[in-house]
């Protein structure tokens, strides 16, 4: 029934890799992943897909219904990603998150502060990789500009030298390589 939503051509690239692959689309609702006979976290994890908006009031219902996974050992690294995915689609702050945890499983509130520590961290080590890897490649732009400008000026001189040496007047070789008349005495050319 809900094919139509979607554009699905005849020929799709799955059926090449997924023998006899047919498209079998299933409206998630809390009262059909109830009926399915799942273990808790993959449960949990279709059940916060299903969920339009989650507020405080709604995540603390959430939470009640899994706290199991709070008390479990492999129930952590689920939590710790349930939390990554809260963070990065509300606007709910790691500090209410972690009192409503606290109300469900005392003790465990760490889990929500944990991870949004975590994000923190992670968001400043990339931050700061970009800023060594911008600070870096300007620093080589800069080091490289003034490299050729000293190169330049180095050959300026070399060409006045020879400029005097064939017996040039100054100010045909100040007007050829553009050269005060400060860096000709400077360097020994007059």
């Amino acid at each position: 029934e809900y094919k139509e939503h979607f554009n699905l051509s005849e020929n799709s690239i799955l059926e090449k890799y997924v023998i006899n692959f047919q498209y079998i689309l299933i409206h998630l609702t809390p009262e059909r992943i109830a009926k399915v006979k799942l273990s808790l976290m993959p449960k949990a994890f279709l059940k916060i897909l299903t969920i339009p908006e989650l507020d405080l009031p709604t995540l603390s219902e959430y939470l009640q219904d899994i706290s199991e996974l709070f008390f479990m050992d492999d129930g952590t690294k689920f939590l710790y990603s349930l939390f990554v995915y809260i963070y990065g689609t509300t606007e709910l702050q790691p500090e209410e998150v972690g009192k409503v945890v606290k109300q469900i499983a005392k003790g465990k509130e760490d889990i929500a502060m944990t991870t949004a520590e975590r994000l923190v961290q992670q968001g400043l080590e990339q931050g700061l990789e970009q800023g060594l890897e911008q600070g870096l490649e300007q620093g080589l732009q800069q080091g490289l500009q003034q490299g050729l400008q000293q190169g330049e000026y180095k050959k300026a001189i070399e060409t006045a030298r020879r400029m005097k040496a064939d017996g040039f007047d100054v100010a045909t070789i100040l007007r050829i390589t553009g050269l005060a008349e400060k860096d000709l005495k400077e360097n020994g050319i007059l």
